[in-house]
């Protein structure tokens, strides 16, 4: 008696956990169609952004949401920015420099930290010319930046990975590399003496 309530009660567990695995299935695969959509609109929307920035006529309002902040890494301090911070900074950029975003894009999804699933953020690597109105000089380097979004479509974070600060120093010297050698070779032949 006693192996027939084992029997009955083990069949009901699996039965359970069958039937439970297979609804939860259809669910599971709603959810991740739900969240590939919205990664595959908020690419859209970075990719919008980045042309905006090119073409220096940003509606900020329409790609941040309020209480938006910027996370700018490159060499020296960290930097966090608000929303009126970027405008200003991106003004004062574009007064001495122009930009470009040489395709291909390369957008990989982002995945949220504890669940491990898509959630919709978008992770961009791009390749951005820098040229210097001042010298006509331009370089192109790579950029990676994470973008982080709230249920609107619309940025909560940006962090931005690449070194723009050496990027301007580097077009902005006008310094030839014979003059380099030269310098160089003062320094050396005054050391001697």
């Amino acid at each position: 008696m006693e192996l027939k309530s084992r029997i009955g009660l083990v069949s009901v567990f699996f039965i359970s956990f069958f039937l439970g695995s297979c609804a939860s299935g259809p669910s599971k695969d709603a959810d991740r169609e739900q969240a590939l959509d919205r990664y595959r609109a908020n690419c859209e929307t970075v990719r919008k952004y980045e042309a905006a920035f090119c073409e220096e006529e940003i509606d900020y309002s329409a790609f941040y949401n309020d209480s938006a902040f910027i996370v700018s890494v490159s060499f020296g301090p960290l930097d966090t920015l608000t929303v009126s911070d970027n405008k200003l900074t991106h003004q004062r950029m574009w007064e001495g420099y122009d930009f470009e975003v040489h395709d291909p894009i390369r957008f990989v999804p982002g995945v949220h930290p504890e669940e491990h699933r898509i959630d919709g953020s978008v992770r961009m690597y791009i390749q951005l010319k820098v040229t210097s109105e001042s010298t006509g000089r331009s370089l192109i380097m790579p950029v990676y930046e994470e973008y982080d979004f709230d249920e609107e479509g619309k940025f909560t974070r940006l962090i931005y990975y690449g070194d723009l600060k050496a990027a301007f120093q580097s077009i902005d010297n006008i310094e030839t590399g014979q003059s380099k050698r030269q310098n160089a070779e003062a320094q050396a032949s005054s050391s001697t003496t």
